[in-house]
């Protein structure tokens, strides 16, 4: 009757199964740029050439590219990212090690008193001890795929870690360039409004001049105390900007704030921008984007697990035993007659508890959607960055161009005005409206450069470039990090 019941109960638990099954771990079809896209806004600007590794060697500026990689050696959230590598190598070797029987060793030294009432013959009331060393071993036999699902989650959660390690390198190497064209954007836009202003004092002084000879009006005095005082009110906030990405650099680099403030106080140019911008085949976009790659790993991982939530629904099947020896005596503890062995299978099988076991079966299931839903929003995040950063730079060099023409007329038209303004030809809102105008030409031009850097910077990022230089700057001694990088690093 007993047998029968659980017959029955074992039928039952086979229609279950049928119900949930595992799932394939190849990930969905990645989606592709078209090339057109070179031949239609980048005609002129982009170039098929596979894009440069190191792109910040490609702007010109050996103090960046020091910056950058001393960064790449010495960031804080680098670091992060290599120790995340180790937790999860970690991990991996830990779960593999499931494969092969575990063995456990203890040593037992008890002593008892036999009851009066209990055994017959025995001696009661007297005092004995027993001792008892043992070695336990237990081996999972992985008959329904528990510990291989298993495996195969961690290899990918250690994929996804390597992978966000290469794509913190590419958030790293970006924010040292963007905070290096700031702080390089902010001096000139400072040494500008320094220029601006000795020029409006020299006007103020001129108009206060003229005024007093009655060929100025107290009006014009006025007009121009304003607009020097508008001008030495960008200042402030010019200084504030460089004072900010001084200390930004120092902490991206792993040094306190104001550990770089020598070095970088004195101002210099701008990053040149090259003249093509090599972003190779857009088609195999995706393939260089490691946060795409950390997204396809997670999705992975979540299908693996799920698979291991499925095969709870069977019995987990192991071979235990044990061995060895117990005695009340040491001096033949260790003899033949004193050996101990115990060995035999063992299931577990939670058939009764299925209630929990498709409750994990559908978190499990939920997870693996939020992380396709994730895989799928990166890849389009991807694609939107590339194509957004391309069409603003190429917008943004056509905008620097115009103004750099602006600039130059502006400084021609400026001259003109002061010499005519001199000489009594115009009067003096002719003359500070040419002023007005050449300042802020120039002003305008500044803050075109350091947004078409700035925007250069978002192409190489949206690229998925740089990561590849780890290898080639000494991080860290540790094995993990030389493993990450050693597959896909090219020769640079």
């Amino acid at each position: 009757m007993r047998f029968r019941t659980f017959l029955s109960i074992g039928v039952s638990s086979v229609a279950l199964w049928g119900c949930e099954s595992k799932r394939d771990h190849t990930p969905p079809s990645l989606p592709t740029l078209s090339d057109s896209l070179l031949q239609g806004v980048g005609a002129g600007t982009f170039e098929a050439r596979e894009p440069v590794v190191a792109w910040w060697r490609e702007l010109g500026d050996s103090e960046l590219t020091q910056l950058v990689e001393k960064a790449l050696e010495y960031n804080h959230d680098v670091r992060i990212a290599i120790a995340n590598v180790e937790a999860a190598r970690a991990s991996l070797q830990g779960t593999r090690m499931d494969m092969f029987p575990t063995i456990t060793t203890k040593g037992d030294i008890t002593k008892y008193r036999i009851s009066k009432n209990g055994v017959q013959g025995a001696s009661p009331n007297s005092i004995q001890t027993a001792y008892q060393p043992q070695f336990d071993a237990s081996w999972e036999l992985d008959f329904f795929g528990r510990i291989s699902e298993s495996i195969h989650a961690d290899v990918a959660r250690f994929d996804s870690s390597q992978a966000t390690l290469q794509d913190t390198y590419i958030t790293v190497a970006g924010e040292v360039a963007n905070a290096y064209i700031a702080l390089r954007g902010a001096q000139l836009r400072l040494a500008i409004a320094h220029d601006n202003t000795k020029n409006q004092e020299s006007i103020y002084k001129l108009v206060g001049d003229l005024a007093s000879l009655g060929r100025s009006s107290q009006l014009d005095v006025a007009n121009a105390k304003t607009l020097l005082e508008q001008v030495r009110a960008k200042i402030p906030s010019l200084e504030a900007a460089i004072n900010t990405n001084i200390n930004r650099l120092s902490v991206l680099t792993g040094k306190t704030p104001e550990t770089l403030r020598q070095q970088l106080k004195k101002s210099k140019p701008l990053p040149s921008i090259p003249g093509m911008v090599a972003v190779g085949s857009l088609k195999d976009l995706l393939k260089r984007r490691p946060d795409v790659r950390a997204a396809e790993h997670n999705l992975t991982a979540a299908i693996a697990d799920y698979n291991v939530s499925v095969t709870d629904l069977y019995p987990r099947v192991s071979l235990t035993g044990n061995l060895g020896f117990l005695s009340t005596s040491t001096s033949n503890l260790l003899s033949s007659q004193s050996l101990n062995i115990q060995a035999g299978p063992s299931i577990s099988w939670g058939i009764l508890d299925l209630g929990h076991v498709y409750a994990r079966i559908d978190a499990a299931d939920a997870k693996t959607k939020s992380a396709l839903a994730t895989f799928e929003k990166t890849v389009l995040g991807a694609l939107e960055d590339l194509d957004t950063s391309m069409v603003v730079f190429a917008r943004q060099r056509e905008e620097r161009d115009q103004l750099v023409i602006a600039a130059s007329s502006s400084i021609q038209a400026a001259d003109l005005a002061d010499k005519r303004y001199r000489g009594g030809i115009d009067d003096y809102r002719t003359f500070l409206d040419a002023e007005t105008t050449m300042f802020s030409a120039k002003d305008q031009l500044a803050v075109s450069e350091i947004n078409t850097a700035t925007n250069l910077i978002a192409i190489y990022k949206a690229l998925g470039g740089g990561w590849q230089m780890a290898k080639a700057v000494p991080l860290d001694k540790c094995d993990d990090q030389k493993d990450v990088n050693e597959k896909d690093t090219p020769t640079t």
